[in-house]
């Protein structure tokens, strides 16, 4: 038997973070979805938990996503990433460059989230000391609908983007 796939959604935007969290838990109910609003938030609620992946917001307000990282990797060095970003992808001269991670930009869909999701848990990165990743039971997402806006006066939704890498959470 295998276990359910656990997700770790890191970002200090509430509504984004629920958003993440309802998204995933509609469209792939065999994970088990976590939330961590801040990096020591993340740090607790990781402890010696298995994780499979994080979702992790670059721009964290006390700890930016690649301190986080290195340091959930620290206890978990199977982890698999996917980092998000509302600015473009930062240079990947050290050992936390897109080498270690998957990055997506934002604005992006939920569909390309997912997608993501299932690429990082069915076919780990290879510079992650990542072992079986098994048979997680991926299912291919259902249609986007549309997303309300990620908080008050925020501006923050989720829909379709024209970054190359795919459709993109968008700032209006």
């Amino acid at each position: 038997m295998t276990m359910a796939p656990c997700i770790l959604i890191v970002d200090d935007e509430p509504r984004v973070a629920f958003l993440l969290q309802q998204a995933l838990r509609m469209m792939r109910p065999e994970c088990v979805v976590l939330i961590a609003r801040s990096g020591a938030e993340a740090l607790a609620l990781a402890g010696d938990r298995g994780l499979d992946a994080a979702i992790v917001d670059y721009r964290l307000k006390e700890m930016d996503g690649l301190t986080l990282v290195a340091r959930l990797r620290q206890r978990h060095p199977k982890l698999q990433v996917v980092m998000i970003t509302a600015g473009t992808v930062p240079d990947a001269d050290g050992a936390y460059g897109e080498e270690d991670f998957h990055w997506i930009q934002k604005p992006f869909s939920i569909a390309r989230l997912i997608s993501l999701l299932d690429e990082v848990l069915h076919h780990p990165h290879p510079n992650v000391d990542s072992g079986d990743a098994g048979d997680r039971g991926a299912s291919t997402p259902s249609p986007e609908s549309p997303i309300p806006p990620a908080g008050p006066g925020d501006g923050e939704s989720l829909g379709r983007g024209s970054h190359p890498q795919g459709p993109n959470i968008r700032k209006p």
